[in-house]
């Protein structure tokens, strides 16, 4: 058998993230968007310039946003060359000060169909399901509440009560007496529509009427302060109403949820990594200026209801987490990865890989070295070839710092046998060397369910 073969290669990008500035977003410096898309020390002195100029903005610009990936609502650019490469994930970092719309993302088939439909309102034909991973305590809505807490919700607010048709009412007791999840759903869907579908001006005054029997009450609890804000930033909303329908929660640091097509969802306040597949498709119910699609989305949402939505994260050691979605999700999956100071922690690499430094502290934190655990094949042949579209790096390695960020493609070109697999590593070194020194923390996104990608050689060969 022919040996003659050609081994693979790792092109390496330097990314600078785009920003959003979407009004919700935390304003100034205090968003961590506004400190990691600050420029890191290795771009370039032009880059550095327009920078400083945009810092005399940044006090009064809200910094919602950070995106890192291929999407063109928000393409990530190289700091050096061109950058085209289609990725199958969205990085995101997130500051959130306001609440963001009450929304939910189709699936493949629904986002296909309304891409071709509203290509303005829905830009692509993936489907977007997506990870959010708190970095502060962090707000959210997530899901359908079971049908008795949405009975307690209609005692607690009896403007929400109103808002729902007597038939809604009437579903919704039925279901307490029924352990059948389908009866349960069909009772919210009911309920919920009722609501969606109100007539504008009774909804206008409901959240009126509610607005100002809260604004009288002395000490309001968290649920209660929660309703009335949304009620001031959103008077007459529906989206106030449809709000109490679901599940109000609350993510410590390095906490997770997942959320899947058609889940009603909407983020109140905090930071957060957030991942996703490569998709911009966001149907809205309220608590927004932005196109409302009520109709489709009474139609795709998923009724049944859920409290439990924190995900279950694994520690592959003790300085990684790991985020994996379903296996049916297969577009990412999220590790963080901690370094005390003066340590160097090793993690292997696949196609598609992409590491985030998210540190709150400017300044060169560490290096990034790509290497392998051998440099030749049993026969002293290369393994490898490195292609670096970044700036100049000594022997494959990179100074970081906070918002630095890399893309990795790895390309196996061999096809044929006998070969010999080696796999890419990075290794991640702190170069804080006291104890005093900050901890250096990024985010490594890879595809899902993917075993490491390893590279093929016995001929040199390289895209340089």
């Amino acid at each position: 058998m022919s040996s003659t073969t050609t081994c693979g290669s790792v092109e390496v990008y330097e990314l600078r993230g785009a920003v959003k500035a979407y009004d919700w977003g935390t304003r100034g410096a205090a968003s961590i968007v506004a400190l990691l898309s600050r420029p890191t020390a290795s771009t370039s002195s032009n880059s550095a310039h327009c920078a400083a100029a945009e810092e005399v903005e940044e006090a009064r610009r809200p910094y919602a946003e950070l995106w890192v990936g291929s999407h063109p609502s928000g393409r990530a650019t190289a700091c050096a060359g061109p950058f085209d490469v289609p990725m199958p994930f969205l990085l995101k970092v997130l500051s959130v000060a306001k609440p963001l719309s009450i929304q939910a993302h189709p699936d493949k088939v629904l986002a296909a169909k309304l891409h071709t439909l509203n290509p303005r309102a829905y830009p692509d034909d993936n489907h977007k399901p997506e990870m959010a991973i708190a970095l502060t305590e962090f707000f959210l809505l997530c899901g359908f509440r079971p049908v008795q807490q949405l009975l307690d919700m209609t005692r607690m607010f009896p403007e929400f009560a109103s808002g729902i048709s007597e038939s809604g009412m009437s579903a919704l007791n039925n279901a307490t007496t029924s352990n059948d999840t389908s009866k349960s759903s069909e009772a919210i869907r009911i309920a919920f529509m009722t609501v969606a579908h109100a007539a504008p001006q009774v909804i206008s005054n409901l959240v009126t009427h509610l607005n100002e029997r809260l604004h009288s009450v002395p000490q309001r609890n968290i649920l209660e302060e929660l309703v009335y804000s949304l009620t001031v930033d959103h008077p007459g909303d529906v989206g106030v109403l449809c709000s109490l329908f679901l599940n109000h929660l609350t993510l410590q640091p390095g906490q997770a949820v997942f959320i899947g097509p058609n889940i009603p969802h909407a983020y109140l306040s905090g930071e957060c990594i957030e991942c996703m597949a490569c998709s911009d498709n966001v149907v809205r119910a309220g608590l927004t200026n932005k196109f409302v699609d009520i109709d489709v989305l009474c139609n795709m949402f998923d009724y049944i209801p859920k409290t439990e939505w924190v995900l279950s994260a694994s520690s592959s050691s003790n300085n990684e987490v790991v985020y994996q979605p379903p296996p049916s999700f297969p577009e990412f999956r999220v590790t963080t990865i901690r370094v005390p100071p003066g340590n160097t922690h090793t993690t292997q690499i696949v196609n598609h890989t992409v590491i985030l430094i998210y540190n709150k502290e400017p300044g060169i934190l560490g290096t990034i070295a790509l290497e392998y655990e051998s440099d030749t094949t049993a026969t002293g042949s290369p393994v490898h070839s490195i292609r670096t579209c970044v700036t100049p790096s000594i022997q494959n390695k990179w100074s970081v710092s906070s918002g630095s960020a890399m893309y990795f493609s790895v390309e196996d070109e061999s096809n044929n046998l006998p070969h010999t697999t080696i796999p890419p590593v990075l290794r991640i070194t702190n170069d804080n060397n006291n104890n005093s020194g900050h901890t250096l923390e990024c985010v490594l996104v890879q595809p899902n369910n993917s075993s490491p990608t390893t590279l093929t050689a016995t001929l040199p060969h390289s895209k340089l």
